[in-house]
């Protein structure tokens, strides 16, 4: 895809089309979406950008009017859920994956340089069992 594109990859929707071959969801399903897109020739844990896009980057996303997403890429939304809530799932998946990845252990603390939305949720995920305590160190900006 070339530009311009409509921004967007972290979202949930109501699914309002599928396509022949899909067969998990239907016109009506509220869904949340993994925006990575590879070409799935490497195991995840050996190289998880293998010829990677990112739905919003490569392609149409959440702040245009449709996007169209592969089956494998969509998830069905908890009804409990509320579609802002599942807004919310890709970022929390972010902010578990950088815990996984920097190897966080049962009470051991924690640093978060940066108090952005992925930041404060790397927090809420380290305080939610693993973590003694943490810290998140972020700038404010004086608007004054």
């Amino acid at each position: 895809m070339q530009a311009p594109i409509t921004l967007g990859h972290e979202f949930s929707g109501i699914v309002e089309e599928t396509g022949k071959k899909v067969t998990r969801f239907k016109k009506g399903d509220r869904v949340v979406i993994n925006p990575l897109i590879t070409y799935g020739n490497k195991p995840p844990e050996y190289d998880i950008y293998d010829g990677f896009q990112f739905v919003g980057l490569g392609s149409d996303g959440a702040f245009a009017d449709y996007t169209v997403v592969k089956e494998k890429n969509v998830y069905a939304l908890l009804d409990i859920l509320s579609l802002e809530e599942g807004a919310l799932v890709e970022p929390t998946a972010v902010a578990v994956q950088a815990l996984k990845e920097g190897d966080l252990r049962f009470g051991q603390t924690a640093v978060i340089f940066g108090a952005s939305p992925i930041g404060l949720l790397n927090g809420a995920c380290s305080q939610s069992g693993r973590c003694k305590q943490n810290c998140c160190a972020g700038c404010i900006r004086n608007t004054a």
